[in-house]
């Protein structure tokens, strides 16, 4: 089967989406309807990836004639999260400031 796009991905087991929940004042709501067991911890859940936003490569007719983004047959390429910091915010630029400084003992611990 042949794809039609690929993103780039890391791994998302820190925010799954069954540890999230949705805020409505004061009450909390789980974003998954079917949820596991409460007491499952978060290692032990299934992989989950997210979309760091880092390659989007996608075919010209997908972008043209369907006006999106991603295909519906999409591939990842998975990068290591240090290397996905997406900076939205002070907090982030800080956090990829912290990263450059220590890219080298990041890049020997991925080995």
């Amino acid at each position: 089967m042949e794809c039609d796009s690929l993103i780039s991905v890391c791994d998302a087991r820190q925010y799954h989406p069954q540890t999230l929940y949705n805020r409505n004042e004061l009450f909390l709501r789980p974003i998954l309807k079917k949820r596991k067991s409460y007491t499952t911890v978060r290692q032990k859940l299934e992989k989950t990836v997210w979309r760091n936003g880092a390659i989007y490569i996608v075919k010209r007719e997908v972008v043209f004639k369907q006006r999106r983004m991603t295909g519906k047959r999409m591939i990842c390429y998975e990068m290591p999260r240090w290397k996905s910091v997406n900076i939205d915010d002070l907090y982030a630029f800080k956090m990829a400031e912290m990263i450059l400084e220590n890219k080298n003992r990041l890049q020997h611990a991925e080995r």
